[in-house]
């Protein structure tokens, strides 16, 4: 297994989750209340006792299947009025990670619905809000969108999924599984490192030699014509 400084993992976490927090509140910043999700319930006030005489409830979970919730909790919710009952709208956080939230935000702003050119269906996929970004820079939340998952990914997937062991070493199985023959790893897959991007500096400067060592980095790209050329004697596969 390789060496992991535990200490830099952990400083590296907790600035990827702050940065991921700076974002969201920036994400919600831009978003308009008509475009925000709302929750619509039947809510009883604790403290309104007028208001469940005029809708003649009562506080009786057989007959009432409603949310008893206090005055003061209701704060910044929507009262509206259905058949005779009130009940209310909870404004609720925007989920830049969900497809429906996100394509109702594109049509709200009038902009070009991106798609799937195999499936024909609307996407919201990070390609497409990268390149909804570069059409409409006037408009922050597509790269805030874009960053996020950026974030998210590199912390989820990277930071989370990459556990070490009780010798501070993240440990793999190679095999050589693909119908290619390809030498792989999994468990994690170690050979899936982040290269480029503004994170992947500091995500490998977590990997540590153990003393007396030295780390290497071999690239496989397109090991199987090099393999090929040095069967054939092929000098040209071999150098290509």
């Amino acid at each position: 297994g390789v060496l992991v400084d535990v200490v830099k993992k952990a400083e590296f976490s907790a600035e990827l989750l702050a940065e991921a927090a700076t974002l969201e509140k920036a994400i919600q910043l831009q978003v308009p209340a008509s475009v925000m999700p709302q929750k619509l319930r039947k809510v009883i006030p604790l403290s309104d006792p007028l208001q469940r005489e005029q809708l003649g409830l009562k506080v009786d979970a057989k007959t009432v299947k409603a949310s008893a919730v206090s005055v003061d909790a209701l704060a910044g919710w929507n009262r509206i009025e259905i058949g005779g009952v009130w009940w209310w709208r909870q404004p609720l956080a925007f989920n830049v990670a969900s497809p429906k939230q996100v394509r109702d935000y594109i049509r709200y702003r009038g902009y070009a619905m991106p798609r799937n050119h195999k499936t024909g269906k609307d996407t919201t996929a990070k390609k497409d809000l990268a390149a909804l970004a570069l059409r409409h820079p006037h408009d922050p939340l597509f790269k805030l969108a874009v960053e996020r998952r950026e974030v998210l990914k590199m912390r989820g997937q990277y930071m989370e999924g990459y556990v070490p062991d009780e010798s501070g070493r993240i440990c793999t199985k190679f095999t050589f599984k693909p119908s290619t023959g390809r030498f792989a790893s999994e468990g994690p897959n170690v050979q899936n490192q982040p290269k480029r991007g503004r994170f992947a500096k500091k995500y490998r400067s977590m990997f540590m030699a153990s003393p007396g060592h030295y780390l290497l980095e071999i690239d496989f790209s397109s090991i199987e014509a090099l393999i090929g050329g040095y069967l054939a004697k092929d000098a040209a596969l071999i150098t290509a």
